[in-house]
């Protein structure tokens, strides 16, 4: 009845040196997922070990493997309390292998799902993935202890062993523990600071508690029950023990279940994306409260089975039977994590409205249209013949930072708007041209010879040109995050050599892209001025003030002087302002893997122009493949919420006529607002890569806040209105213009 502190300390020096190398691990290790091959290895040797493990009584002893260790079994056997026999016993030592092994392949069937998911950067979801390994490591440490006692080792210490992956596998045990429970928290808590409303009742340090106690009991029951007061103690710590999964139970349902109402009453009186987004979140916290509450009632199972399985069964039966509920919340915390951290998506996946067909959206007009004629085909022909390849486009921006070509260039400042008006019109002049007029730069690059692109840019003028590089370069390095990175090393010569480095070594330097600031003659439609002055005090004259004026200096920029005829949308054949969507089919029909590349700016003002969001909606239309490049994770932390009231009737124009153009062309609006709102919100939108599971609290938490307010006001009986809302106004920079200066009026 003696208590054993040796025995007691060794063991928890191992937990908690378990504990720290595992959190040191996921601290210390990469939010982004590994490289695909890494996963796969590594999911190939959790395979290839669990099927060891299963398979070991049969490569140790061949067909007769059952029978063989049967017989190890009793030549070995050992009376022990509460024993009937070493019949018995075997009967049950066989069961707790087969036993092991069916949980063994379950959870290594979870923890290859986990390993194999690719998912956007996020400490959240590694460690979901460690944690569910964990629990895997700990569940094949004892089957391997299992197989080792019926069947035998092959190392011939089998004491040894056993005692090596005992305490292996208790410690893995307990620190999957910790890491499902902190994981819990951790999600809680983010959907309770998204909302800004107490819903956890300060649940981290209930399960610090929890934990705390877990450790107390633990102790108790390994080193002090031999002694009947110690068992008094213990029967109390396991009263206590039981009250507290309940508890956390009961506030991760309060937790979910407010803002999940909220939702399930407001969805039906929306329609189209903010309906599907509205469901797609309740959803999201249906799952997360069904898997919080399947591994914290697993865990009440399993406490509360066990006083009643020590009073009422065998001491053989009652291992057995507590095994079954070990297994049973082994898979509960794994499958549990496994869904919170959202590597099974089909889990929370969106409902998707059908896609309509594109002629009840857009009013088509062919490239092909006998009215049109080869005049309209000559000159799409020629538009799309003006790529140019990256290192190209390098070249251009070093003589930028140099200051060869634009003196008052300033990477942190200057945007695409000043770049085109001080660099691309004064480089794209040609005065044996005649009448002293100009090409589009990217003809000059090229001299005068046709370059098919590869990939089409959308992007917006008011974007920083710097960004713009950054993002086409890590398209060009096949980078699928945040853009910015690349733009740190673009702020100096070192940087840009470093980069064009690495283009060279992937082969990218050659890649050709279009983009309408190189690829369109501007002398032919906007150098001569910035289009006619609009009434003061209006938002469109600042726009247009802001057009006028270097970015960097504030001074007024010069416009071109040459003679070049300008074209525009009333010039329906040399005009090449109106003539994008055919180009894009064009360039989709002769080019092998033609791509869009879109471009976001920093302050997401890409979609409140009308010539960027009707490229991205008939790119998609049309079928071309588009990926997208954003400045950083946190800029849209700060705008998804506007996302969600895109409306191509609201996003504005550098003048009226253009705006008129896009939205005559489009037959049905909600229609196309609903492709738009799709197209970049849903789970297989341009976003999709670049939502963090705990971003996706933040989300929620939005969608939340957007329906209590609707809940709050005034109720109308007739059908819902359009599900699309004002967007908030956004203040004009003295930078803003963008991509539809194409279109724009000269002076």
């Amino acid at each position: 009845g003696s208590i054993q502190p040796e025995r007691v300390a060794l063991k928890w020096v191992v937990v908690c040196s378990c504990f720290l190398a595992i959190g040191l691990v996921w601290m210390c290790s990469p939010q982004r997922a590994p490289p695909l091959w890494k996963r796969i290895v590594f999911a190939i040797l959790i395979a290839a070990t669990t099927v060891m493990v299963i398979a070991s009584p049969w490569w140790m002893h061949g067909h007769t493997a059952i029978a063989a260790c049967d017989q190890h079994y009793i030549e070995n056997w050992k009376s022990k309390p509460g024993s009937r026999g070493p019949q018995y016993d075997l009967m049950f030592s066989r069961a707790h292998f087969f036993k092991d092994s069916s949980s063994l392949f379950v959870l290594a069937c979870i923890a290859v799902a986990c390993v194999t998911a690719s998912h956007p950067p996020s400490r959240y979801a590694r460690g979901a993935v460690i944690c569910s390994c964990v629990i895997w490591a700990s569940v094949l440490g004892w089957a391997t202890q299992k197989a080792v006692t019926w069947c035998g080792d092959p190392w011939q210490a089998q004491a040894l062993v056993g005692d090596i992956i005992y305490g292996i596998s208790y410690s893995l045990l307990i620190t999957s523990f910790f890491l499902v429970f902190f994981l819990i928290v951790l999600r809680i808590e983010a959907l309770e600071e998204s909302w800004g409303q107490s819903l956890s009742y300060h649940i981290r340090w209930i399960v610090f508690a929890y934990c705390l106690l877990f450790i107390v009991n633990d102790i108790v029951v390994d080193s002090m029950m031999k002694h009947e007061s110690w068992r008094l103690v213990s029967q109390y710590f396991n009263f206590v023990y039981l009250v507290f999964p309940l508890i956390i139970g009961v506030i991760a349902c309060r937790a979910f279940m407010s803002p999940m109402q909220l939702l399930q009453r407001e969805a039906p009186r929306m329609r189209g994306a903010p309906r599907a987004h509205a469901e797609w979140a309740a959803r999201c916290l249906r799952a997360e409260l069904i898997a919080v509450l399947l591994v914290v009632f697993s865990q009440e199972l399993r406490l509360s089975f066990r006083p009643l399985i020590a009073t009422v069964f065998s001491r053989a039966e009652g291992e057995v039977l507590l095994g079954v509920m070990g297994t049973f919340d082994d898979i509960a915390n794994s499958l549990g994590i496994a869904i919170m951290c959202g590597v099974f998506p089909f889990v929370v996946r969106p409902p998707q409205p059908p896609p309509r067909p594109s002629s009840q959206v857009f009013r088509e007009r062919s490239s092909r249209d006998p009215l049109l004629g080869p005049r309209w085909e000559q000159k799409v022909e020629e538009l799309a013949g003006r790529g140019f390849t990256l290192g190209a486009l390098l070249d251009f921006y070093e003589g930028l930072l140099k200051r060869e070509t634009m003196p008052s260039f300033d990477a942190a400042k200057s945007t695409t708007n000043d770049v085109v008006r001080q660099a691309i019109i004064p480089l794209s002049r040609s005065s044996s041209t005649a009448g002293g007029g100009g090409v589009a730069l990217s003809t000059v690059w090229g001299n005068g010879q046709s370059m098919l692109p590869q990939r089409m840019v959308t992007h917006n003028w008011s974007n920083k040109f710097l960004h713009l590089v950054a993002a086409i370069v890590a398209d060009g390095l096949a980078l699928r995050g945040a853009y910015n990175s690349v733009a740190m090393d673009l702020m100096t010569v070192e940087g840009v050599a470093m980069l064009r480095s690495r283009l060279q070594l992937f082969g990218a330097l050659c890649i050709t892209y279009w983009v309408c600031a190189f690829s369109v003659n501007q002398h032919a439609s906007i150098c001569g001025g910035f289009g006619p002055c609009p009434p003061r005090g209006t938002p469109e004259r600042a726009e247009w003030e802001a057009r006028r004026r270097d970015t960097t200096t504030g001074r007024k920029i010069a416009v071109c002087d040459c003679s070049e005829p300008k074209h525009f949308n009333t010039d329906v054949y040399e005009c090449e302002l109106n003539k994008f969507n055919a180009m894009m089919q064009h360039l989709a029909d002769k080019v092998t893997d033609f791509g869009q590349v879109v471009v976001v700016d920093e302050r997401f003002e890409l979609f409140s122009r009308a010539w960027c969001v009707a490229e991205l909606v008939e790119a998609d239309f049309k079928g071309i493949p588009q990926s997208i490049q954003i400045h950083s994770n946190k800029a849209i932390d700060l705008h998804y919420s506007c996302l969600a009231t895109l409306d191509v009737q609201q996003c504005r124009a550098s003048r009226p006529e253009d705006k008129d153009f896009i939205l005559e062309r489009i037959e049905d609006v909600v229609a196309f607002n609903e492709k738009l709102q799709i197209l970049v919100l849903s789970e297989n939108g341009l976003l999709k890569d670049c939502v963090d599971p705990l971003q996706r609290a933040s989300i929620i938490a939005q969608m939340v806040e957007r329906s209590k307010i609707r809940c709050q006001g005034p109720r109308s009986e007739s059908v819902p209105q359009s599900t699309v809302s004002e967007p908030e106004t956004v203040q004009t920079s003295s930078s803003e213009t963008s991509s539809e200066d194409r279109s724009i009026t000269h002076a």
